[in-house]
């Protein structure tokens, strides 16, 4: 193996010397760290709202559903009455 392969950052070390190596390598890493950390926030905030948007459409569905079953139940008791309307004249 070459010195490059074993050491990537030799270049680095050599312009700055060891200390301004690590400094710049920590300052990279942090920034990093904070790259990450927006795109993690930004991933989390998409979800986030994708959940409440799902909770109001749950939420309407099942309002209109209730809405249904009522009207199925009003519609039930009409065809009863129409029923015993007919069973009466017969």
């Amino acid at each position: 193996m070459s010195t490059q392969e074993e050491n990537p950052f030799g270049w680095l070390k050599h312009i700055t010397g060891p200390a301004g190596a690590l400094v710049v390598m920590v300052f990279g890493i942090y920034f990093l760290g904070q790259f990450i950390d927006r795109m993690a926030n930004r991933h989390f905030e998409a979800i986030d709202s994708m959940v409440e948007d799902n909770k109001e459409a749950r939420d309407q569905q099942n309002e209109n559903m209730m809405k249904l079953t009522e009207n199925v139940n009003e519609l039930s008791k009409q065809v009863e009455k129409i029923k015993e309307c007919c069973n009466e004249k017969n």
